[in-house]
């Protein structure tokens, strides 16, 4: 069973939290939940693989169908939890009252952690860019450092793009697939975004945006959502907005794609 950190973790998501309400009620199949969320039947699929490795869901064949329920001593290990929570936050306010008596009380702001902004300007049409970048990922997606299996010692063989929304991106390594996120919008060939769970049982969001200019397309990319991993917020947003993250992938999707056929002359 996992932590109650593990869950909480998984539960940050407001629509995972709507999809657990679901299971909650007693053994229920995707498409039940799926008829009453805002997303796709993949994207609840998505979701309900991050409840079942934060160990919150369990699920079972009946038939034809798979069946998903909620795990007993999951729900019993958070119940424990914030109960030792209300009784450390019982002794801070305590505390607190002590320290008001002889201190002036002060308000601290609490800083935000801002979004990786990137952009980079490629020599072909917004078609080919978008292409590229979505269709062939692979050719140019630095698997060898950027990937779940380079950090476990395993090289992939692919990654895949299901285009549309609601659709899984995903790494293959022989027959194992290893889930890098799922499409939020696709909008071809101008914007794709994705919920993003490389790096966390809790999502982030990228979004690209490709812009027609005089020499080819624009590529802006945003990468927010890192406060919802509460303390590693502020190491995973200077990873990603290092020269060794988005700045790395981006110059090398530039380097692919602009050794393309369909280059713009200059």
């Amino acid at each position: 069973m996992a932590s109650p950190g593990a869950a909480l973790d998984a539960l940050g998501d407001p629509t995972r939290r709507a999809i657990f309400e679901h299971v909650l009620q007693g053994p229920v199949p995707v498409g039940v939940i799926a008829r009453d969320m805002p997303v796709s039947r993949p994207a609840v699929s998505q979701h309900l693989r991050v409840l079942k490795m934060a160990g919150l869901v369990v699920d079972r064949a009946e038939g034809r169908a798979r069946l998903y329920e909620a795990v007993p001593d999951a729900l019993a290990a958070m119940r424990d939890y914030f109960a030792g929570l209300r009784r450390v936050l019982g002794r801070v306010a305590r505390v607190i009252q002590g320290c008001r008596r002889t201190t002036r009380r002060r308000t601290v702001s609490t800083p935000t952690t801002d979004a990786v902004r990137k952009s980079i300007e490629v020599l072909v049409p917004v078609e080919r860019a978008w292409a590229v970048f979505t269709e062939e990922m692979s050719t140019w997606w630095p698997l060898a450092t950027h990937s779940i299996g380079a950090d476990q010692g395993s090289l992939p063989d692919a990654v895949v793009v299901e285009g549309r929304a609601g659709g899984s991106i995903y790494e293959t390594v022989g027959d194992d697939r290893r889930e890098w996120g799922v499409v939020a919008e696709w909008e071809p060939p101008s914007r794709i975004a994705v919920d993003w769970v490389v790096g966390g049982a809790v999502a982030t969001r990228w979004t690209a945006t490709f812009t027609p200019t005089a020499r080819g397309t624009r590529v802006d990319l945003v990468h927010a959502g890192f406060e919802a991993h509460g303390d590693r917020a502020a190491e995973l947003r200077e990873a990603y907005g290092s020269e060794g993250g988005w700045t790395l992938v981006l110059d090398r999707f530039a380097e692919v794609v602009n050794a393309s056929p369909g280059r713009q002359s200059a």
